[in-house]
Formats: structure tokens, C-alpha cells, sequence
């Protein structure tokens, strides 16, 4: 910062035991807070490629060709939560 370097070592192994044992005591986040982000990261990584061309960024060259295709993601599996 300000041309200086800041170093981030030292106490980094402490900060990492003091998180195990906070999790270990049952603190840190649990399944409910994680399943939102695991249902979307399902849903981003089931969706189809969708080209349309008029959406397409100007940088990018693609298959004059392409037609636009809509789908919807599947929903994720039941044992999810």
C-alpha cells in the first residue's frame, strides 16, 4: 500500500486453527447457509449454451449461423440439501 508491501504470513497458520476449531465447535456455516449457493452453482453448470448473435460481444466472432435457444435449468436433485 502506498509502495509499501504489506506481508500477510505471519499468523496465517494461527488464523486457520482458530477457524478448525470454531467449526469443530460447531460454529462457522452450516448446510442451510450452503445450499442457496449449491442450488445455483447446480442450476449455472446444468444451463445450455445459449448463442444469439445479436447479443453476442463485439469482440467475439460466432457462427453466423447460431440461432437463439432458450432453456431452463433442471431443477437439483432432491438429496441436494
Amino acid at each position: 500500500m502506498d509502495g509499501q508491501e504489506l506481508e500477510f504470513s505471519p499468523g496465517f497458520t494461527d488464523l486457520h486453527r482458530e477457524v478448525y476449531r470454531d467449526i469443530l465447535a460447531g460454529g462457522g456455516f452450516g448446510i442451510a447457509d450452503a445450499k442457496p449457493s449449491v442450488e445455483l452453482v447446480h442450476g449455472l453448470r446444468s444451463l445450455s449454451v445459449v448463442v444469439a448473435p445479436d447479443l453476442r460481444h463485439p469482440c467475439l466472432e460466432l457462427d453466423r449461423e447460431a440461432r437463439l435457444t432458450v432453456t431452463s435449468p433442471s431443477p437439483p436433485p432432491d438429496d441436494a440439501a
